[in-house]
């Protein structure tokens, strides 16, 4: 089985920074492939970080995306980014 970090390599530092959010397993499996993708919108993977973990989302109360993926909401997450990506409201 191939780990998400074998896929979507991200430096070490941000897969150690994921842990420190308290992501394991499928959450941070999940949370690899979100701060790779978002690497197209923002510019560099510090970023991408920044913004999944730190970014209020309104239409989730102020919850990051970070905050959702740990409570299992991974496709709400996917949803957003989806809906932002072809022009949507966030």
């Amino acid at each position: 089985m191939t780990e998400a970090g074998d896929v979507y390599p991200l430096p070490t530092d941000i897969a150690t920074r994921l842990s420190e959010l308290g992501m394991t397993g499928a959450a941070h499996t999940e949370s690899v492939k979100f701060v790779y993708s978002l690497r197209k919108w923002t510019g560099d993977t510090d970023a991408a970080f920044e913004w999944f973990s730190e970014l209020p989302l309104p239409s989730f109360g102020g919850r990051t995306a970070a905050d959702l993926v740990r409570e299992g909401r991974v496709d709400a997450v996917k949803g957003y980014i989806e809906r932002v990506a072809t022009g949507g409201f966030a």
